[in-house]
């Protein structure tokens, strides 16, 4: 799909698809907190579901008081191009959806905007299938959430997390006075940042995270992975990879692109989303239960280990893999 920047990509027709409207609906509810008030603006690029676009429209003419969609502009963003342009045309949102793939997450325009109270959802890769099978609706949502919500304060009252691989390789750390993230809390404080639920975060100490971490889904900058990898940290940082033509297409992907942060871990993740698998997509493939997700390099807004840094300076990508044993304390969580 190729949008045109310039254009407002507002549609309203009959055809829309009325279980993808409610389940765009429920995020707006429930991640988002929308309210009839709020001024809404939809960020969309060349990667963005053409088929989600409409119905997250009717889901916000149907909660909003601007049943004519002046409140929901759509607009797009290019990698290449100035991510602040499309807003300089219209009043400043109280909420930004983005749809698309994450170029306006690490943006200066982004960082001021939630300074000055600005809420911001985060929900690129999202498809209209994924939608029907696996957000629905306000219920079914709300119980993924709440999944979340219990895996968070679980491991906010642990002391310890093991990552335990299928072939042992082990990545301990300690949870004392780690942050925790459950990534689709609802974003109605002014300045406040949602993400798809089905995700939480841990950012212990950099210097208490060392080990290794056997990888055998994805690596974002490559994609789905045709042979295991093997990548060892120490102190927080990625300081090798091992496992064949893939080891090597990522070691040469970081030498081109070095940084001072590039291999600094952003965040360590689990997945709970029930009924979610892999997929080629990494945002959703992270969020699939029983994920392991190991972040590295530039910092969403009010997320990581480091200063936020923009994609620019430093990309940011991720490790998700499956089938380890996550144990906290003694307890053994899948």
């Amino acid at each position: 799909m190729c949008l045109d920047p310039h254009k407002d990509h507002r549609r309203m027709n009959a055809a829309s698809d009325e279980p993808v409207i409610e389940a765009a609906g429920a995020l707006l509810t429930l991640a988002c907190g929308l309210s009839e008030t709020d001024r809404v603006v939809i960020s969309v690029d060349d990667n963005t579901d053409s088929d989600i676009i409409d119905p997250f429209c009717r889901a916000v003419s149907d909660i909003t008081s601007h049943c004519d969609l002046q409140n929901a502009n759509v607009f797009c963003s290019a990698q290449n191009a100035s991510t602040e342009e499309p807003f300089k045309h219209r009043a400043n949102p109280t909420l930004l959806v983005d749809l698309g793939s994450r170029y306006l997450l690490h943006s200066a325009w982004l960082r001021a905007s939630l300074r000055t109270g600005m809420r911001y959802a985060c929900f690129p890769e999202v498809c209209a299938a994924f939608l029907r099978a696996h957000v629905r609706n306000i219920e079914h949502y709300a119980a993924v959430q709440e999944r979340s919500r219990r895996l968070a304060e679980r491991m906010q009252t642990a002391h310890r997390i093991s990552l335990v691989s299928p072939l042992g390789d082990t990545l301990e750390c300690s949870l004392d006075g780690a942050r925790i993230d459950d990534a689709g809390r609802r974003a109605t404080p002014p300045g406040s940042v949602t993400y798809l639920s089905g995700q939480v975060s841990f950012y212990p100490p950099p210097s208490a995270v060392t080990g290794t971490v056997l990888i055998q889904g994805i690596a974002s900058p490559l994609g789905p992975l045709q042979q295991s990898l093997h990548v060892r940290i120490k102190n927080g940082m990625v300081v090798d990879v091992q496992g064949g033509e893939g080891a090597s297409q990522l070691s040469l992907w970081l030498r081109e692109r070095e940084t001072p942060w590039i291999r600094h871990l952003s965040h360590l993740s689990l997945g709970v989303f029930p009924g979610v698998e892999m997929t080629r997509s990494t945002v959703l493939s992270e969020r699939a239960e029983g994920a392991v997700v190991v972040g590295v390099g530039a910092q969403p807004p009010g997320l990581g280990l480091f200063p936020a840094i923009r994609t620019g300076d430093t990309p940011h990508w991720d490790l998700v893999t499956m089938g380890y044993e996550v144990r906290l304390d003694d307890e053994v969580l899948f």
